[in-house]
């Protein structure tokens, strides 16, 4: 096991907490239009088969779905897409280079690139929690493209991208103003081949490609830019009048780059340059970036400056109005508000505080400030909702509902948690008089003759047993006078501007999600819920005095008899059950809106990570609340749940290659692992099969039912727009950093271009 530095909270390689105590939870809620039924599913994108595919450990900390994280230089904004899972990325070999940095998307500390979760607060860095797949990178030669195939999680392509130099950290975030309402699949494929990028009708197979710039990047810079820039970038405006080119990738200082649009066969005109991060496109075609630190709106015409000195901005889901954060130095920022149109003057939301979560719109905003949350509806006056807050879980802002933590110190008498054992038999002892136990007798023979007295053995004995339980009656004395500490903490629940208290006895969340819109449309009655475990106080055992030497042996005692008496529970509609696990431990889990079911992978607790369990499902209806029933046995990896169902692989072989099954019901054979993503708009999954001996590339699937649809043989990279829509990249070349494009558009797959570099998938 690798060595943890102090003061890691979760380890990065497995997620589990190290530390119980978690000082802050952002999570950034989004209403989605188009996309919001992929964002709830993982559909389905690019993906690389790896050598060895990190594996879901204990579900210890939130896991969350896709939600709208700010738009910074380091931390630009997501378009329209459902979110993706970020990758590891390999470094190029190079000596003494300090470790590559990205921001965990859900805490904002700096973390290394090839974290699979946060050290910090245990978010697995895949962007949503609700369905992880991950994969361990390998290592790129010097010299080499990285490996940069990743896998789709809510339709977004997961490339964490972080430069050589270390400076230009993309995770991908949810565009909060959704797709564009009719469909996301887009009648032209955008892409980056040499050092330009092209375009290609997906309409008509038999139009040639159209170069939009010779200029995207410049040799020193492409390296990067082909991933930086493939997710999150919109390239065409919604009503198909516009493309937007970027050129001129730079990586000297603050990546930066030149956007210009170009409307019909006119040449491009420049909007500006020195561009920093995601830009935005609005409806009615204004674009919202930050440049060296500040915010613009631009009307394709004139730029107006909206702000100095900025952080972070979020767009509305209309693309009318505008938030931003200018961070202090205490970690804390000062929130603003304006409309686009600058009709009104701008509204300082609030200061010293952080944004934990908003709604589409930005009629709600919940914000941390200290240990209270608060609630500002329509940009008026904050309304504090609770206070002494550690941890804020599964948050609902739609429905104002979530899960919190309070830490309570509490001093108890040592004496209360001491079993006195030996009372009985001290009581019984009296101190021994040592005439009781002498004698005399004669010595000596003939005239040589005296008499002596003699002290029997016993009454050492006797003295020894009463001095022992004169330490014990010292020892009772201290242990009614010395104060243990034992802390505890209390779980709460939120709903209906009330707090319930859960339990005092919580000990550490197993799992939970964060409510999205695609979840309410596939269940209105699905809500917030919580699995976690807490001390069973009825079950502790007080210390023994027999046992202990010192006062302060009861501290140590009891915090191992605590660890000991733990109790699996579940709280969901407005009430708790406990949970009968059989003793075994949890791994992954992964939520089931449609049938109102969270799934969970059991192994035994002595099972090494990659062992197979136990497939059960866990009911969250009020009825049978906490109900367990098994679904299937000898499971390797639970893949993905959509449309209320389960994927999952049994038989999975060193190589990392599995048979996927559905439902109990077999699918299809040698499938690489967390590789099954789901299809935006379909029933459909797709997913790698029969991977080559290298790993890098295998053949791609489409599964309709029960009916298995080969898209392509040689898969190193893919993203599907829709069942009739999917690009790849195949016989990809990383020494060159060149494939074959190709797009499947429900008929037949057939060759877009060759040496390709990568294509856009944001439109």
């Amino acid at each position: 096991m690798a060595e943890l530095e102090e003061g890691t909270l979760f380890c990065p390689e497995c997620g589990a907490r190290v530390d119980n105590d978690s000082d802050k939870t952002v999570v950034l809620q989004e209403d989605l239009d188009a996309v919001e039924e992929a964002a709830n599913e993982q559909p389905a994108g690019g993906h690389k088969i790896y050598e060895d595919p990190v594996r879901q450990g204990q579900a210890d900390q939130a896991q969350q779905p896709v939600y709208e994280q700010p738009v910074s230089r380091e931390e630009p904004v997501r378009q329209e897409e459902p979110v993706q899972e970020p990758v590891q990325e390999s470094a190029p070999v190079g000596g003494g280079e300090e470790p590559e940095l990205c921001f965990c998307p859900n805490c904002g500390n700096k973390i290394e690139s090839s974290s699979v979760f946060c050290e910090f607060c245990g978010y697995r860095m895949d962007g949503t929690q609700e369905e992880p797949q991950s994969y361990a990178e390998e290592e790129a030669p010097a010299g080499k493209k990285k490996s940069r195939l990743p896998l789709i999680i809510g339709g977004v392509a997961a490339v964490a991208v972080v430069a050589a130099a270390g400076i230009f950290a993309l995770p991908k975030v949810m565009d909060m103003m959704g797709g564009k309402g009719k469909s996301d699949i887009p009648t032209e494929l955008m892409y980056i081949k040499d050092k330009g990028i092209y375009g290609v009708s997906l309409k008509n197979s038999k139009k040639k490609p159209v170069e939009y710039t010779d200029n995207f990047a410049d040799s020193d810079a492409l390296y990067n830019a082909v991933d930086d820039f493939d997710t999150g970038f919109k390239l065409i405006s919604d009503d198909g009048k516009y493309h937007f080119i970027i050129e001129d990738v730079d990586y000297s200082g603050t990546p930066t780059y030149t956007l210009s649009y170009v409307k019909g066969k006119k040449d491009p005109v420049k909007i500006d340059s020195g561009i920093e991060g995601y830009y935005r496109v609005t409806e009615d075609n204004k674009i919202v970036y930050m440049k060296n630190d500040n915010l613009y709106v631009s009307d394709l015409k004139d730029k107006t400056k909206l702000a100095s000195d900025i952080d972070y901005f979020y767009l509305d889901k209309a693309g009318k109005n505008v938030m931003w954060e200018v961070s202090n130095s205490d970690g804390t920022d000062d929130i603003y508000y304006q409309d686009l149109a600058q009709k009104k003057d701008k509204i300082k939301i609030d200061s010293d505080s952080s944004v934990i979560g908003m709604s589409g719109d930005l009629s709600k905003i919940m914000l941390r400030k200290e240990d209270s949350i608060y609630l500002v509806k329509n940009q008026g006056d904050k309304e504090k909702l609770v206070g002494d807050v550690d941890e804020i879980m599964a948050l609902d802002i739609e429905k104002g509902t979530f899960f919190y933590t309070a830490s309570v110190d509490s001093k108890v008498k040592a004496m209360d948690f001491v079993d006195d054992d030996m009372a009985a038999a001290d009581a019984q002892l009296k101190e021994p008089v040592r005439s009781d136990y002498e004698r005399t007798e004669t010595v000596g023979s003939g005239y040589f003759t005296y008499e002596r007295t003699v002290v029997d053995d016993k009454y050492y004995e006797d003295m020894s047993k009463y001095q022992e339980k004169q330490e014990r009656d010292r020892l009772r004395e201290q242990l009614k006078e010395e104060e243990i500490a034992s802390p505890y903490t209390e779980l709460y629940y939120y709903a209906n501007g009330e707090k319930t208290l859960v339990t005092s006895e919580f000990m550490n969340s197993i799992s939970y999600f964060y409510i999205t819109q695609a979840d309410r449309e596939a269940n209105k009655d699905f809500g917030s819920y919580l699995m976690y475990t807490k001390t069973n106080s009825e079950e502790m055992k007080k210390v023994k005095l027999s046992e202990i030497n010192y006062a302060s042996d009861v501290s140590y005692m009891l915090s191992e008899s605590r660890d000991k008496s733990v109790t699996y529970c579940v709280y969901a509609a407005g009430k708790e059950a406990e949970i009968d696990l059989d003793g075994k431990s949890v791994g992954n889990t992964m939520k089931d809106a449609k049938n109102n079911l969270v799934y969970l992978l059991l192994r035994d607790e002595d099972a090494d990570y990659d062992d197979s369990g136990d497939l059960y499902s866990l009911s969250l209806n009020a009825s049978d609340l906490g109900k367990m029933e098994e679904r299937d046995s000898d499971v390797d990896n639970l893949e993905l749940v959509s449309k209320g169902n389960v994927y999952y692989l049994k038989d999975t072989n060193d190589k990392n290659v599995g048979d996927l099954y559905c439902n109990g019901d077999s699918v299809l054979s040698d499938v690489s692992v967390y590789s099954v993503q789901s299809v935006p708009g379909s029933s459909s999954v797709i997913c790698i099969s029969d991977p080559n001996r290298d790993k890098d590339r295998g053949t791609l699937t489409m599964i309709k039912g029960k009916k298995a649809e080969k898209l392509s043989d040689d898969v190193n990279d893919y993203y599907a727009f829709g069942e009739n829509s999917v690009a790849m990249l195949t016989e990809y070349n990383y020494d060159r950093m060149k494939g074959d494009l190709r797009y499947y558009n429900g008929k037949e797959t057939y060759m877009v271009d060759t040496d390709v570099r990568n294509f856009f998938r944001t439109y």
